[in-house]
């Protein structure tokens, strides 16, 4: 048996029969020995959160002294574990919860991100007095619909809230494929692969890429084969025209997987006929990027800061970024593109002539 007697730090002990030890938990609304929370009136039980009452979960609960009647001296109580706890064996008096109704807050979350609560009546207002920043509140909150972090302060003896802004309160004030962190940050999510599940996994999300044996070198739906998997339908005319110029100049066979997953076989209302304009507006590019680099290279030529055989590779540069450009241009805005397209071959004529860049130096009069 331990007796508390002289004992520090004990974590469980046993009351010897026939002693009775004062053992106090705040709040604990149990007598042990019939002395703990002993009170002989209401104004000794104001030890809650709010004097003699304590709000939890928008309840209200209000403590008083709470009479068991007199101690027996017959016998002493409780003497069996099994005996229940009843008038005849339960007295004194202690701090118990005597009343409890619904409130409209008890903190101050209770009230969203517009009003406070005012501990002397329990309701939510848009002003409250306050003598300390404690009073309005300590949780600081976030609202999502203006992105501002909200601190509850006591200004000039009324209740306020600092505003901060902030990248997001929650997932759903960031982008597609983002969450919102601890930081208020919105970072992009991260997709754990694990091993692949099938006979074969190639630009899974989810799983490790596992490559075919080479007696069947493909890969249909986690499946290897010996033939490759049927094409899907194209999507529409600049799907089926970039299918079709990749595989007319062969760039299908390059084992480049950009080309690859862009094949297609052509759906109802495709063809060469129906895709005419998707077709010439995309042929057009490369032609588009190599004489205007082509061109570019003389044009620049005549420039002073560019001239020469030490400049050269300055020129390709800034000419390979200029046709570049120019191409993508005309993949956009394939109309605009051609017109610029048009100039600029004009103005290289301008200059003497159209002639493929055959690497040696040319001599202009200096502008």
């Amino acid at each position: 048996m331990n007796y508390l007697t002289d004992a520090t730090n004990t974590v469980s002990y046993t009351v010897p029969k026939g002693s009775c030890i004062l053992s106090w938990q705040s709040q604990d609304r149990h007598i042990c020995g019939y002395q703990e929370e002993s009170c002989s009136s209401d104004s000794e039980c104001n030890d809650y959160n709010y004097g003699n009452k304590a709000c939890y979960g928008r309840t209200l609960q209000t403590y008083g002294c709470r009479s068991y009647g007199m101690p027996i001296q017959s016998k002493d109580t409780l003497d069996s574990p099994d005996e229940q706890k009843s008038s005849q064996n339960t007295f004194g008096k202690k701090c118990e919860m005597i009343s409890a109704e619904t409130v409209q807050c008890c903190g101050d979350t209770d009230c969203g991100s517009k009003f406070f609560c005012d501990s002397a009546t329990f309701t939510c207002k848009p002003q409250v007095s306050c003598s300390q920043d404690v009073d309005c509140g300590v949780s600081v909150q976030c609202d999502y619909t203006t992105k501002k972090l909200l601190t509850p302060k006591c200004t000039l003896g009324s209740c306020t809230r600092e505003e901060k802004a902030v990248d997001c309160c929650n997932d759903k004030n960031c982008p597609t494929g983002y969450y919102c962190t601890a930081e208020r940050k919105c970072d992009k999510k991260t997709v754990v692969k694990t091993e692949c599940p099938f006979d074969c996994c190639v630009g899974e999300d989810k799983y490790f890429d596992r490559v075919c044996p080479g007696e069947k070198p493909y890969c249909n739906q986690g499946v290897c084969q010996t033939t490759p998997p049927p094409l899907l339908k194209c999507s529409d005319c600049y799907a089926y025209a970039f299918s079709y110029l990749t595989g007319l100049l062969q760039l299908n066979k390059l084992g480049i997987d950009y080309i690859d997953e862009k094949q297609c076989k052509p759906a109802l209302l495709q063809g060469n006929t129906l895709c005419m304009r998707q077709l010439i507006e995309l042929a057009l590019v490369p032609i588009v990027l190599i004489f205007a680099f082509l061109f570019g290279m003389e044009i620049l030529e005549r420039f002073k800061e560019l001239r020469g055989n030490k400049n050269k590779t300055k020129r390709m540069l800034v000419s390979l970024i200029l046709s570049v450009l120019l191409a993508y241009l005309v993949f956009v805005s394939f109309i605009l593109g051609i017109v610029i397209f048009v100039l600029f071959i004009l103005y290289k004529m301008s200059l003497g002539g159209i002639r493929a860049y055959s690497g040696t130096r040319r001599s202009f009069p200096i502008p």
